[in-house]
C-alpha cells in the first residue's frame, strides 16, 4: 500500500477503517472522487472525506437555535397576533365576548318564553282536532318558533330575505312578548314579596 495515488476499493475501505460496499456507495452516490482507471486517490478521497464531515458539521451548528432565537421568535408571533386584533378592533370587527354572550342568552330566553307559551297554548288548540291537523298545528307553531330564533340580529346576518319571513318573525316576537313580559314581572314580584 505505498502508492496512496491508485488504490483498489477494498485498499481504500481499509485505510479508512469502513468496508468496501461504503466506499463504493460514495464514490457512486455521493461523488467521491474516482482516477479515470477506476482506483482512488487516497489522499484526495481523506480530503472529500473530510471536507463532507465539517460540512455536516456547519448545517447541525445552523440548524441550532441561536441564544434568544425561540423566545423571539414568539414574541415575534404573538406581537403579529395583538397587532391584528388591534387592527380588527379599529375597523368595528372585534366582537366582545360578553357582548355575543348577552345576546344569544337574550334569544335562548325568547326561545324558552315561546317553548312554555307553545305548552300553554297548544293543548287548548289541538282538542279535538284529528290527528293531520294536530300535526299541521303542531309543525307551524314549531316553524314559527324556529323563525323567531333565526332571526337577523346585530352579529347574526339575516337566514333568508322575504316579506313573509320579516312578518312571521315579528308574528312570534308579538305573540311571545306578552308572555315574557308575565314571566319577568311574575320574577320581580316574587323578588320583591320576598323582600
Amino acid at each position: 500500500m505505498a502508492n496512496l495515488d491508485g488504490l483498489l476499493a477494498h485498499e481504500l475501505a481499509k485505510l479508512l477503517s469502513c468496508n468496501r460496499r461504503s466506499v463504493s456507495r460514495w464514490a457512486k452516490d455521493e461523488g467521491m472522487p474516482k482516477n479515470p482507471d477506476g482506483t482512488f486517490n487516497g489522499p484526495a478521497c481523506v480530503a472529500w472525506i473530510v471536507e463532507r464531515i465539517e460540512g455536516r458539521l456547519q448545517e447541525v451548528k445552523a440548524e441550532q437555535p441561536q441564544p434568544g432565537g425561540e423566545w423571539l421568535a414568539a414574541f415575534r408571533r404573538e406581537r403579529f397576533r395583538i397587532a391584528r386584533l388591534e387592527r380588527k378592533e379599529r375597523q368595528g370587527r372585534l366582537i366582545l365576548k360578553e357582548d355575543v354572550i348577552g345576546k344569544w342568552a337574550e334569544r335562548v330566553r325568547l326561545v324558552v318564553a315561546g317553548l312554555e307559551v307553545f305548552a300553554d297554548r297548544l293543548p287548548g288548540a289541538l282538542v279535538g282536532k284529528p290527528r293531520e291537523a294536530m300535526a299541521q298545528i303542531i309543525s307551524d307553531e314549531v316553524r314559527q318558533l324556529r323563525l323567531g330564533f333565526a332571526q337577523e340580529g346585530e352579529y347574526c346576518p339575516a337566514p333568508f330575505d322575504t316579506d313573509e319571513a320579516a312578518a312571521a318573525i315579528r308574528g312570534v316576537f308579538d305573540r311571545l312578548k306578552p308572555a315574557v313580559l308575565a314571566t319577568e314581572g311574575a320574577g320581580h314580584e316574587g323578588d320583591q314579596a320576598e323582600s
